[in-house]
């Protein structure tokens, strides 16, 4: 009776460390999905943040174009301007040139 006692015991003994086996089984499952499921949120923000920069970047392009694009209008403004300028001047010119030649006429 007594061994039966014992092997009952061991019986008893050796379930439970089979179930306390099984438990902490379980706990490292959970935790290895815990992890899963961080890492795959962790790579979701990491490509929200990757698309973000891509946008920022291409705004920061748009911008830079649009800055090019009003360089330009100036540089051809700037160009009319001074074309003006010179017509101004050759009209001058050419008008005491005619002057000029009216005065030798003159005399």
């Amino acid at each position: 009776a007594a061994e039966a006692a014992e092997a009952a015991e061991a019986a008893a003994r050796e379930e439970e460390e089979h179930r306390a086996q099984a438990a902490r089984l379980a706990v490292e499952s959970k935790a290895s999905e815990v992890t899963a499921a961080r890492l795959e949120a962790a790579e979701s923000a990491a490509g929200a943040a990757a698309a973000e920069i891509k946008a920022e970047q291409a705004a920061a392009d748009r911008e830079a174009m649009q800055a090019e694009v009003m360089e330009a209008a100036a540089a051809v403004e700037a160009a009319e301007a001074a074309a003006r300028c010179a017509a101004v001047e050759a009209a001058e010119a050419t008008t005491r040139a005619e002057a000029a030649e009216a005065a030798r006429e003159v005399a």
